[in-house]
């Protein structure tokens, strides 16, 4: 992560100042390597520069947030980025449903995924079937039916891969 700090800043003195998009790579390497003291910085030196977060920024803080544990402020973010009409990545999704399922909270990451959606037909049809199949995974089958029954409700299509872990749940009982 040094020497890419280094390269922004070889960048700048040579009269290119980094882009949000420069910004965006160094933000979401410190947080997925847990620095947050380094991805505060970046975040300053965004302000600095006038640049306007996006949905790539709110994506690595998310990260940040939920690998922290922090839960909360993961939703906090994501409220500002629906005040704020940033677009919520997949990835985002992700990181929340898996911090909620990994701390047993399945009922939230169901309620969470609903709440979220209904913008996005494609985003929503990926959202759901990952959350049906991590579900299955964790033998959690009840919470699957209902994400699958939400799903043909919503008329999103349930792909192949996910039939077949389907069948798993009528053959359990829950």
């Amino acid at each position: 992560m040094e020497q890419a700090r280094r390269v922004v800043e070889l960048m700048r003195k040579s009269g290119t100042p980094p882009d949000l998009t420069s910004y965006n790579y160094l933000l979401m390497g410190y947080c997925f390597s847990g620095d947050l003291a380094q991805a505060a910085g970046i975040l300053s030196a965004m302000e600095e520069e006038g640049l306007k977060v996006d949905a790539r920024t709110y994506d690595a803080l998310v990260l940040a947030a939920c690998s922290a544990g922090k839960l909360d402020g993961a939703m906090v973010l994501l409220r500002r980025m629906a005040d704020d009409g940033v677009p919520v990545l997949l990835s985002t999704h992700v990181y929340v449903v898996n911090s909620l399922l990994s701390r047993g909270f399945y009922e939230q990451a169901v309620k969470f995924v609903r709440d979220f959606s209904g913008k996005d037909t494609w985003l929503d049809t990926e959202a759901f079937g990952r959350l049906a199949v991590k579900l299955i995974k964790l033998d959690r089958f009840g919470e699957a039916k209902e994400v699958l029954d939400e799903m043909r409700k919503r008329g999103l299509v349930i792909l192949d891969q996910l039939k077949d872990y389907e069948s798993k749940i009528t053959s359990k009982k829950y």
